[in-house]
């Protein structure tokens, strides 16, 4: 096991082949991972559990030269079947994500109404990853699993692909030394990639917005607002 910051990574596989000539579009399923024992223990279906956690709400991840985008996209269906019951299926309300790989910023935009908010920080803060020899494959390629670390607990886990050379990956996560095709914060979300075209990137440009506030301040709205910090 070795931990690895965001500079060491720059210092030892170098930013150009990790970060610019590269193009892809990687399409995501985010999915709830409640606790189904814990939950039933409380009184809550088995069925249902199961069910909400099955469903997925997708993603899209664009990378192109140094910048990318992660947004929702439109569900299919906002609800579930439950046997006989229909049980409506939320779309969590998340922020676009900008990242400027060339001025080391992330923008998180917030679009509610015709209005936006956004907030920009800088790629550091979020943890340090710690990289363990468990290794899987997603989609055909081959991954290797790390953890997020932060004040010596871990956060979050995460499974990169070591044939796709972007230190990038969905919302804010990012510092790996390949893509990230597989998020999970254990009892609360997964983000797992469902499909991937290399070679491929839609044209995006920087989204504007109305009013850029400070970091504390905008997770503060959010919470306020119960939709959750980033």
């Amino acid at each position: 096991m070795r931990k690895i910051g965001f500079l060491i990574i720059f210092m030892v596989f170098g930013w150009q082949h990790l970060v610019f000539g590269q193009s892809i579009t990687v399409y995501y399923d985010w999915v709830t991972d409640f606790p189904v024992a814990e939950m039933v223990k409380h009184g809550q279906s088995r069925e249902k559990i199961l069910a909400i956690n099955k469903h997925a709400r997708p993603r899209k991840y664009s990378y192109k030269d140094g910048y990318s985008v992660y947004q929702t996209l439109k569900m299919t269906s906002d609800t579930i079947r439950v046997k006989a019951k229909v049980v409506l299926a939320r779309q969590f309300v998340e922020p676009y994500f900008y990242k400027d790989f060339l001025k080391g910023t992330i923008h998180i935009i917030d679009m509610k109404n015709d209005s936006t908010t956004a907030t920009e920080i800088g790629m550091e803060g979020f943890g340090e990853w710690r990289i363990l020899s468990d290794t899987t494959t997603i989609l055909g390629h081959l991954c290797k699993k790390a953890v997020l670390e932060k004040n010596g607990k871990s956060t979050l886990s995460a499974w990169y692909a070591l044939d796709i050379p972007i230190m990038d990956g969905p919302e804010q996560y990012f510092g790996l030394p390949g893509l990230i095709l597989k998020l999970r914060a254990q009892g609360s979300w997964i983000i797992r990639a469902s499909r991937i075209e290399e070679g491929r990137c839609d044209e995006f440009l920087q989204p504007t917005y109305s009013k850029l506030i400070d970091y504390r301040e905008y997770i503060k709205r959010r919470k306020l607002y119960g939709r959750g910090g980033y």
